[in-house]
């Protein structure tokens, strides 16, 4: 991880400042109707590792949540209730048991994307095209010098 200086640690909290301070960012919609499953943060983070990443052990989830496996098999148990999630034997292996997102689960991920996709339309829909341009050039850096970060390789000369 690079270390920012003091001049762009200051920006960086000035813009985080100026999106947290603005009430227009904020969207007046009814709560989606996937709030009222009354998921915690750790039950939406598991969603999503197994909708990015496909179906996982619950030894594997207890190592990424870092919790026992007892707790990682209560963390599915909550989610298994609701109808999101289902374990079942791995095929190539029955010994092992895997949780995956139920049609449900996969519905309830897709609602929460087209609902972030809706906000974003909405924030980026006051800038001008040439603005828009800028910012997609500005996010394609972010997004490269993050992942050059992630799998620890030096940017390209573009992205520096």
């Amino acid at each position: 991880m690079t270390t920012a200086s003091p001049g762009d640690v200051a920006a960086i909290d000035r813009i985080a400042d100026l999106i947290g301070s603005a009430e227009a960012m904020r969207p007046l919609v009814d709560p989606p109707a996937w709030m009222d499953l009354d998921l915690t943060f750790g039950q939406l983070r598991l969603v999503h590792l197994l909708a990015h990443q496909g179906p996982q052990s619950i030894g594997h989830i207890a190592e990424r949540f870092g919790v026992s496996l007892t707790a990682a098999s209560q963390f599915a148990d909550r989610i298994e209730r609701q109808g999101i999630a289902e374990r079942h034997h791995r095929r190539d292996d029955r010994r092992v048991v895997e949780l995956a997102l139920t049609e449900r689960g996969q519905a309830l991920v897709a609602d929460m994307m087209g609902m972030q996709r809706d906000v974003l339309r909405d924030l980026f829909s006051v800038f001008k095209a040439d603005e828009l341009t800028q910012l997609e050039h500005l996010v394609r850096i972010m997004v490269d010098r993050l992942t050059a970060r992630a799998t620890d390789r030096p940017p390209t000369p573009d992205q520096a």
